[in-house]
């Protein structure tokens, strides 16, 4: 019953959001702002040779490759919860639960931010998801729109990952990793054409920040013998 409660609250946490998220990336959608004339000078972006293509070029180098690094941290973080659990189940689903809790919180200060600086996309022209589905044969690309920039979602959830990582027992060569897996993913980010430098940036700043916050959640769990 304590994890059918958990997992029911997360759930239903999750789907709001994702919800508040879908209508925050219309509001924010501005095609007429979107030419290749109206790009924002990004010191990542002119040093990516045209060449590596971008998130949306399929057949290129940087095709889809941000969401692949989080694929990667969602790995991580379900094998980190299934550690926890495995040594005190009670322990990991509160875990579980502190995490997707923290997590929600910055995807409601995302959808705030999106909305209130709408910033032209770096991918040139672009005018919807149709258009990109049309373009690069991904099917409908639901939570795509070109202007909901500030800040990086994929980058807030990968720092989160690695700073609940650094916290726990895991050995020091797997908390190394997924600081430099990190790392790369935030390069990765920006130079795909995902995001602009700054929105990645502000992504490290606030994700780091909200769980220095709330670190006495963590590490209770993680020094505590008993959940």
């Amino acid at each position: 019953m304590f994890f059918l409660r958990k997992i029911s609250s997360i759930t239903l946490i999750y789907i709001i959001n994702l919800v508040i998220t879908k209508y925050a990336g219309e509001y924010c959608f501005t095609p007429a702002i979107n030419h290749a004339d109206n790009k924002l000078k990004d010191i990542i972006h002119s040093h990516v040779p045209p060449s590596w293509g971008n998130v949306y070029t399929p057949g290129t180098l940087l095709f889809g490759l941000p969401t692949k690094f989080s694929y990667c941290f969602i790995f991580i973080f379900v094998a980190l919860i299934l550690h926890e659990v495995r040594k005190n189940a009670k322990k990991g689903i509160l875990l579980l639960e502190k995490s997707c809790l923290l997590h929600n919180m910055l995807l409601l200060m995302r959808n705030t931010l999106v909305i209130a600086t709408i910033l032209p996309t770096p991918l040139g022209n672009f005018y919807g998801k149709e258009v990109l589905s049309q373009q690069t044969n991904l099917g409908q690309v639901m939570f795509c729109f070109g202007n909901d920039l500030m800040f990086s979602g994929h980058i807030a959830f990968n720092v989160l990952v690695t700073c609940i990582v650094c916290f726990s027992n895991w050995h020091l060569l797997l908390k190394a990793g997924s600081i430099l897996l990190t790392s790369v993913s935030i390069v990765v980010s920006s130079a795909s054409r995902d995001h602009y430098t700054i929105d990645v940036l502000v992504a490290l700043y606030i994700t780091v920040l909200s769980f220095l916050v709330y670190r006495n959640w963590f590490k209770k769990l993680f020094s505590s013998p008993k959940a």
